[in-house]
């Protein structure tokens, strides 16, 4: 099963009130770009996340407010868009790798990195994952929760 999260009023968090509950942290959305380090953070703790999910797909989405009704022009108009994955296991916060998509087209969301569970030797699920990038455009309807959900499916 694929794990889909989202961080606004429309979309739920999969795992509220279940095992693994707290897994997935969102900062918050920060609409300005101001202030120091990274605008916004969604923090996975994979060794919390139950045992049924065995994909996790990372997709950056960017709606503006107003362009819904005219048609989204995605990160169009976005200044420094970089979105970078850190591996938290060890003492320091160097990046696993950074993705800076292209600003040039209409596509507003990004799937930066796909984590496949690996499985012990009898095919049991593991804490351990493998970490892919990605740098993928895709475009998703706005506030069509099913629509991300396909897309993330489908990210291999």
């Amino acid at each position: 099963m694929t794990l889909c999260a989202g961080f606004d009023g429309n979309l739920m968090n999969p795992l509220h009130h279940r095992p693994g509950d707290g897994a997935i942290t969102h900062s918050g959305d920060n609409r300005t770009g101001e202030g120091d380090g990274d605008d916004e953070v969604i923090s996975i703790h994979l060794a919390t996340i139950p045992g049924e999910f065995h994909k996790i797909v990372v997709m950056v989405s960017a709606f503006k407010a107003g362009n819904k009704a005219m048609g989204d022009k995605g990160f169009q108009g976005a200044n420094n868009v970089l979105f970078t994955i850190y591996d938290g296991t060890g003492a320091s916060a160097d990046p696993a790798f950074c993705v800076r998509p292209s600003l040039v087209g209409t596509e507003n969301c990004v799937i930066v990195a796909v984590l496949n569970r690996i499985n012990d030797e009898a095919g049991r699920p593991t804490v351990r994952w493998k970490l892919e990038k990605r740098k993928v455009r895709v475009n998703v309807r706005h506030g069509d929760q099913m629509d991300l959900i396909r897309k993330a499916a489908a990210a291999n």
